[in-house]
């Protein structure tokens, strides 16, 4: 099947948790979301990958877990 990859920047994650890999660590320990999260280019990028077995409300608790993050 088609794969979707959508990549984000967000910079703002960034100068709150620093690192990548702590981001990806909150997400996963305190909202138990898998999500490839790395530092490039002075910023941060979630890989997102849309999958069939995705379901929309996936998607919408991912962003639900970063705008927490965010604020």
């Amino acid at each position: 099947g088609t794969r979707y990859i959508v990549i984000i920047v967000l910079k703002r994650l960034r100068d709150r948790f620093g690192e990548a890999r702590a981001i990806q660590s909150v997400l996963h320990d305190e909202h138990r979301i898998e999500l490839p999260v790395h530092d490039w280019n002075d910023g941060l990028w979630l890989r997102i990958s849309a999958q069939v077995y995705n379901s929309p409300e996936e998607y919408e608790r991912l962003a639900d877990a970063l705008e927490t993050m965010m604020s």
